[in-house]
């Protein structure tokens, strides 16, 4: 985005031949200086082409970069979004329209969007109803794999064993995948959540073959992942004593 919209256009038309290779038309890059509407008419040809449209907007951008994304380019999923929670109109709307936000923790603390993960909103969000997901941003700029972020955000937020379950279940409702696959992914993980820790996993092949088969590599990933974290979730005594230690606001990035 930090690039014009002649650029853009030269990208799309680029990308064009090999349509079958993706889904989505995305907008990327440092947010500040740089509106949605700045795209406008490069994602109205991508919508036209038969594209789903994504973009990062309210990550170091204002709450006024998330509206613009949503009325303007017509998306259908928020990158990052975290400062939505700023603005009280537009978290009811992404609440009301179940709106995916793919929530990276480990970069919002790099970019400094919040200091330190213990004042990460994501959990506060999520008990708001917010559809967000974790997600890993560029692994090697911001210092892990989809994983890291979830251990990192589980260990600072002190995140039960349900709300991690409820995070991947989210991103797998947040894909553009066909419904069947969702379906059969939200089943691996349900029955990932009969179990009682890591160790039962690993020793239940039956059922790790299972998920496999039903949802593919790319569900038994994020079932797994939600398996290790789960094992070092949080128990009620430490939640209860982060819940009252929360700090309320994160720190914005100045403009």
């Amino acid at each position: 985005r930090h690039l014009s919209e002649e650029q853009a256009q030269k990208t799309l038309d680029q990308a064009l031949p090999f349509r079958d290779a993706f889904v989505a038309v995305g907008l990327d890059s440092s947010e500040m200086g740089h509106p949605p509407s700045k795209f406008q008419r490069v994602f109205d040809r991508a919508r036209a082409e038969g594209f789903v449209a994504v973009a990062h907007a309210g990550e170091e951008g204002p709450p006024e970069y998330i509206w613009e994304a949503l009325d303007l380019l017509k998306i259908q999923r928020i990158g990052h979004g975290v400062r939505a929670i700023e603005d009280e109109r537009l978290m009811q709307r992404i609440i009301d329209e179940q709106i995916p936000l793919t929530v990276c923790p480990l970069s919002n603390t790099k970019l400094r969007v919040f200091d330190h993960m213990s004042q990460h909103n994501i959990l506060d969000m999520l008990e708001r109803g917010v559809k967000v997901t974790v997600n890993s941003d560029d692994p090697a700029y911001f210092g892990g794999y989809i994983n890291a972020n979830f251990i990192a955000s589980s260990d600072a937020l002190a995140l039960t064993r349900d709300e991690l379950a409820q995070l991947a279940a989210n991103s797998f409702e947040a894909s553009f995948a066909p419904a069947a696959d969702q379906a059969r992914w939200l089943a691996g993980l349900g029955a990932l959540q009969l179990l009682t820790g890591l160790s039962n996993v690993i020793l239940d092949w039956p059922l790790v073959a299972a998920v496999l088969h039903t949802g593919g590599a790319a569900a038994l990933v994020v079932v797994l992942t939600w398996a290790l974290v789960a094992s070092r979730s949080a128990t009620a005594e430490a939640r209860a004593a982060h819940v009252q230690a929360r700090q309320p606001a994160a720190k914005r990035v100045s403009a």
